[in-house]
Order: C-alpha cells, then sequence, then structure tokens
C-alpha cells in the first residue's frame, strides 16, 4: 500500500508519505543502552515516547547494518551508541536512512595523520573506500558542546548523505538533491554568497566549497536554528525539508 501511495504523495507535497513505517515491529535497547542515549543526546529528551521508540529501532538496525572498529582506541558500547544517535539524530525524517555509500566507521582517539593528504584530520568521509573516520575527542566534543555549532558526526555524515543522494533512488535520496540543488544556488551566486559571508553566522570553513557548506549549514540547522531561522529563514527551509523534519518542532514539542 505505501508503494503506491509514495509516488503520488511525494509528487503533490515533495515529501515522502510516512518516514517511520516498521510493518515487522521494533527492535528494542536495553535500558542502560537508553540511559546513554537519553543522558547525552537533547534531540532524543525532547521526542515523545513513541518517537524514541521509532528511535530506539533505528539505534539497534544501524548498528547491525555498519561496522564500528578502533584504531587505538577501544570500542565499547557507549562509543558504538553515542555515534549511532548522531547518524539517526540527522537521518529521523527519513524513510530510508540506512544507506549503502558506507560500511565502517574507524574510530581514532584523537586527530589522526593521513598519508594521502599529509594532513592531520579529525573526521573525513572516503566513498571510495566506503568509510567514515572519526577523532573521538572531537566527536565527543560536538556532543557534550551541543550549542558550539561544531558537531563532527553530523558533519562526516551529512557527507555520506549527499554523496548517497547522487546515487540512490529512493525518494529520501531524491528529496536530499533537490534541496540541495536550492541551496547550491546560493553558493553559485555571488552576490547572495557575498550577502551570507556579510552575516559572520557561519564559520569560515563553510565557504571552502559547496559540499562542506552544506555540512556546515547542517551543524548550524542542528546546534543554532532558532538563530539559523531568523537570520536565514529560506536555507532553515531547505534544510528541514532535505532531511524530512522541522528540528524547531521537535524542540519544542514533547
Amino acid at each position: 500500500m505505501i508503494v503506491i501511495i509514495d509516488p503520488i504523495y511525494f509528487l503533490i507535497f515533495t515529501k515522502i508519505f510516512a518516514a517511520h513505517f516498521y510493518p515487522f515491529g521494533k527492535l528494542k535497547l536495553a535500558p542502560s543502552d537508553i540511559n546513554i542515549i537519553r543522558n547525552n543526546i537533547g534531540f532524543y529528551r525532547n521526542l515523545p515516547q513513541q518517537k524514541r521508540l521509532n528511535f530506539d529501532h533505528r539505534v539497534c538496525k544501524f548498528l547491525k547494518k555498519y561496522t564500528i572498529v578502533g584504531n587505538e582506541v577501544e570500542i565499547d558500547r557507549e562509543k558504538q551508541l553515542l555515534i549511532a544517535a548522531i547518524y539517526i539524530k540527522l537521518t529521523f525524517g527519513m524513510r530510508s536512512y540506512l544507506i549503502p555509500n558506507f560500511k565502517t566507521i574507524i574510530v581514532y582517539p584523537e586527530a589522526y595523520y593521513n598519508s594521502l593528504t599529509q594532513n592531520y584530520h579529525k573526521g573525513e568521509y572516503n566513498p571510495f573506500a566506503k568509510l567514515i573516520a572519526l577523532s573521538w575527542k572531537d566527536f565527543l566534543h560536538g556532543i557534550q558542546d551541543p550549542n558550539d555549532n561544531y558537531n563532527l558526526g553530523i558533519h562526516e555524515f551529512a557527507h555520506a548523505l549527499h554523496n548517497n543522494s547522487s546515487k540512490s533512488k529512493s525518494f529520501d535520496a531524491l528529496n536530499f538533491r533537490n534541496y540541495f540543488s536550492e541551496i547550491e544556488g546560493y553558493y553559485k551566486s555571488p552576490s547572495q554568497l557575498e550577502n551570507i559571508q556579510k552575516e559572520q553566522f557561519f564559520r569560515d570553513y563553510a565557504f571552502t566549497n559547496k559540499f562542506e557548506f552544506l555540512a556546515v549549514l547542517i551543524e548550524y540547522y542542528f546546534e543554532s536554528p532558532n538563530e539559523l531561522k531568523k537570520i536565514f529563514p529560506k536555507l532553515y527551509k531547505n534544510i528541514s525539508g532535505m532531511l524530512g523534519m522541522d528540528v524547531l518542532k521537535i524542540i519544542h514539542k514533547k
């Protein structure tokens, strides 16, 4: 039934019919797992109970699909859960949230040396190797300070979602791709880009290229949504459409 409804609904409303549809039931987390997520992820705390159950299910599915390994750092349950939770937070408005264009997440204790770029990195997404690398120190900082507009996990996962949007045929990917085209228009227009820069709202790294612009914009969307909506309402609307949810409605409504 939902397969029939989706194309018509998307054509009319340019969004998917139902992000959360679990015909075979939901997986559950242990109470200790839930405590870790609740204590660290404000987004999760603001969800009503039914949606928390959806979140829990998706965390379980994430941990079943992707491999998390440590490089000179032990991967314990807390690391697994927090990495999964950040990804599920980012994709909570999507139905096709488990994407195929990464398989492994490598966690380093801190910024690491990349022999190919000959630079130190806090994180990266490598579409050819289908992996995401994260500095745990910097990933954790992004969670512990939810208002500084730095969130390494969201940033690198955003790159993966963007890459997936150019390859996948899902409605979520099409939606992402369409809204990115609008955001790209701001970046490509010298006058609009200059106006954005004049506000001195986004950090300088956002203007490295259009891909970093998007990833940084999504960080700000989650960490400073009120300010982003006030200063750049169209960009806020574009990201909300791209991710299939309005984060401010989640923050302000239990």
